[in-house]
């Protein structure tokens, strides 16, 4: 079976380009730490975003942490160290996140993390989407990538 703790940020953007089957794609279960659930719930969500969150699918999961006190983690958002703790608490599971502070001490970590762009580069590959749409889709979202991070995951392969 394959897990994965997700953080707000994939869940935001996999929805708001029509993506979020992605995640049932790539994975039996997708859970989600409760302080992620109430940003997705939060009333500065987007609404295709608070409505999917208030009806959850059978394959996302709510759980809760046991503490979020982590030194190291103390520079990142509740949603982000949440979900960094649950990974670790839940075991060999991979994480998904886009925050580039928040991955990069989640890879300090021991953990397997990818992002938004890296599923749909995964998914395009699979072709089980056009990457360049979905791509275009995100980039008109607010979603914020550099141009050396866009021009790395265009030519890999």
């Amino acid at each position: 079976m394959t897990v994965v703790v997700a953080d707000t940020g994939p869940i935001n953007y996999l929805l708001l380009i029509d993506e979020i089957a992605l995640l049932e794609r790539f994975f039996d279960r997708v859970l989600i730490p409760h302080e992620v659930h109430t940003e997705l719930l939060s009333a500065r969500a987007p609404t295709k975003v608070r409505a999917w969150a208030a009806h959850l699918p059978q394959w996302c999961e709510v759980c809760q942490t046991a503490a979020l006190y982590r030194i190291d983690l103390e520079d990142l958002d509740l949603g982000e160290r949440a979900a960094i703790e649950l990974a670790l608490q839940t075991g060999k599971v991979g994480l998904l996140m886009d925050d580039a502070k928040g991955r990069d001490a989640a890879r300090k970590l021991g953990l397997e993390v990818a992002g938004t762009l890296g599923l749909l580069k995964r998914a395009g590959q699979r072709k089980l989407l056009n990457f360049e749409a979905a791509l275009d889709a995100l980039l008109k979202t607010n979603f914020r990538v550099s141009r050396d991070k866009l021009k790395q995951i265009r030519e890999k392969d």
